[in-house]
């Protein structure tokens, strides 16, 4: 019958119109929301606030980690300046031999990532590509004047 025939099509329409609503306002399950993102952790905080933000880390550990993966794991190290692969000589003779390299100096640690977030799991995914290191720069008066690119440490993909 018209009344029959006319209760299928609202039910087999409702359905339809339920399952595209709920597909189109449900994102993707994974996301990337960028390619790379750069950032930087001030290292040498300016005040109580950006301190507050380092209370937890432990500096020097952290740089001696970074610093033993590229002296004895080979962790590829580039010059800031011009990009160039350095070897591991001239690293070594950077930071022994020239003070403003020293690691008491290391002012920002600046990161490149990549961002995914799983929209259903609720789990954001943050892919370290490259450490740059980046080292004060202080006046004959003590005066921070500003920051020195350093090296940069790219991540093994």
């Amino acid at each position: 019958t018209m009344k029959q025939l006319s209760l299928i099509l609202a039910i087999v329409g409702t359905i339809l119109l339920a399952n595209s609503c709920s597909q189109s306002s449900t994102p993707n399950k994974d996301v990337a929301y960028t390619d790379t993102i750069v950032y930087n952790v001030l290292l040498k905080p300016q005040d109580e606030y950006e301190a507050e933000w380092l209370k937890g880390l432990n500096k020097e550990a952290l740089l001696d980690s970074i610093f033993t993966s590229i002296y004895y794991h080979g962790a590829e190290v580039y010059d800031f300046a011009d990009d160039t692969k350095m070897t591991l000589d001239e690293v070594k003779t950077r930071e022994i031999e020239d003070e403003r390299y020293s690691r008491n100096k290391v002012a920002v640690l600046q990161f490149t990532e990549a961002w995914r977030y799983d929209v259903v799991g609720m789990k954001f995914e943050k892919k370290v590509l490259s450490v740059h290191i980046a080292y004060e720069v202080i006046d004959s008066e003590g005066v921070w004047i500003g920051n020195r690119g350093g090296f940069i440490i790219k991540m093994k993909q």
